[in-house]
């Protein structure tokens, strides 16, 4: 087809390693990462107060993403996970910090999306512990000629 032209998108291109801090976290589970440069990374697996390296940071969809690459001091909020899968899951993305750290930071990410309305309104109630989540999607894949259930890991096809 004459005269379409491929749009290329102004992509940065990814860095080796980038140190951190991580300020809180962000919806779907990401955390913030300061970067020296004062600019705001995401990348899954941080708990606020972490001091991490990331590597393979760029732009993705108009904001910074990376992949924390080691943890090196962890932050007050870090806490084990109860589920021994929670690494490779892609469900429960906070498992890693407290409870006490995940209801703050859920607080403030509602009273970001609410403004003015959040600061009126009273909270009933806590989150439970465990057992929070009311939804999941669950994928059928082959395994020897039959189908296994199962859960994908955090933003794979895996």
């Amino acid at each position: 087809m004459a005269g379409k032209r491929r749009q290329v998108r102004n992509k940065q291109r990814p860095s080796a390693v980038v140190p951190g801090h991580v300020i809180g976290l962000a919806g779907r589970g990401d955390a913030a990462v300061r970067l020296p440069s004062g600019q705001v990374a995401f990348a899954g697996g941080g708990a606020p107060g972490d001091e991490v390296v990331l590597r393979n940071v760029g732009k993705q969809g108009g904001v910074l993403r990376g992949t924390i690459d080691k943890i090196i001091s962890p932050g007050s909020s870090r806490t084990e996970p109860f589920c021994e899968v929670a690494q490779r899951c892609g469900g429960c993305t906070w498992q890693h910090v407290t409870v006490a750290e995940q209801r703050d930071q859920k607080r403030l990410l509602a009273r970001r999306a609410l403004g003015e309305l959040a600061a009126t309104a009273p909270w009933l109630g806590q989150l439970p512990e465990r057992a929070w989540r009311r939804r999941l999607r669950a994928h059928l894949r082959p395994v020897n000629g039959q189908l296994r259930p199962g859960f994908l890991a955090a933003r794979s096809h895996d």
